[in-house]
């Protein structure tokens, strides 16, 4: 069945659209709230798109750095160090003394691994922290807890960049120069003997130094995983 308009109906019709489209006109852009291209811009910020989208990044952002974070030291680093193998032993990695490796080449895939979270996993925790930081303040007016939670997430995501510098920094720095060094090359045999003692001594230093790291790197992966349980229970919250 097909319904058909009179040009007097059709002219009435197009009237009542104009006239609702000049009063949506007028009540957005006539009121002192949005009148100004501030106001707009706000409006788009805090929809609701927005905001769940951001909620997503500083979770699921927070959650994967410490995850990442977490597996250098619970697989990464008790790989490295296996021990050689022997079928009448079970594993004992980090506590056994002599690894079925180099300790210098342990120290170098140490480094490699750890050069690839260094340019990965503070980029994850930074992009959290920065979602989380938005959402403190989108929700800075609707929900003090909300916002404040949402605070408390960013500060937690970013702490593994001055706990890294500052707690681990020294750590860090000798295993990176044990995976470094040079070899002697070509110089006296006095010297060289003297240069092989102290390497042999760093050399036994490099299993603890690594059991020490292990245990700095688990905490560290403590503070995106209060990130993203703090941003989680604030998302349901609201």
């Amino acid at each position: 069945m097909v319904m058909t308009t009179s040009p007097q109906q059709t002219i009435k019709l197009s009237s009542e659209y104009t006239d609702s489209f000049h009063l949506l006109n007028t009540l957005i852009f006539s009121s002192s709230e949005y009148s100004h291209p501030f106001h707009l811009t706000h409006l788009i910020i805090m929809s609701t798109d927005v905001l769940r989208t951001a909620q997503a990044v500083g979770i699921i952002g927070s959650a994967l750095a410490s995850g990442g974070i977490f597996s250098f030291s619970f697989f990464t680093v008790p790989a490295l160090v296996l021990p050689a193998r022997n079928p009448e032993t079970p594993l004992t990695p980090l506590t056994e003394p002599t690894p079925g490796s180099s300790l210098p080449h342990i120290t170098h895939q140490w480094l490699a691994c750890y050069n690839m979270g260094k340019s990965t996993l503070p980029f994850l925790a930074g992009t959290s922290a920065a979602a989380y930081a938005y959402l403190a303040w989108a929700l800075r007016d609707q929900s003090d807890f909300a916002s404040g939670s949402y605070l408390i997430a960013a500060v937690a995501s970013a702490g593994i960049i001055p706990y890294t510098l500052l707690v681990m920094g020294r750590t860090n720095a000798r295993l990176e120069a044990h995976a470094t060094r040079d070899d002697p090359g070509h110089i006296r045999v006095e010297e060289k003997q003297a240069l092989l003692g102290r390497r042999e001594a760093e050399d036994r230093e490099v299993p603890a130094l690594l059991v020490k790291w292990s245990a700095l790197n688990a905490t560290r992966a403590i503070f995106p995983l209060i990130g993203a349980a703090v941003g989680f229970y604030a998302t349901i919250s609201v």
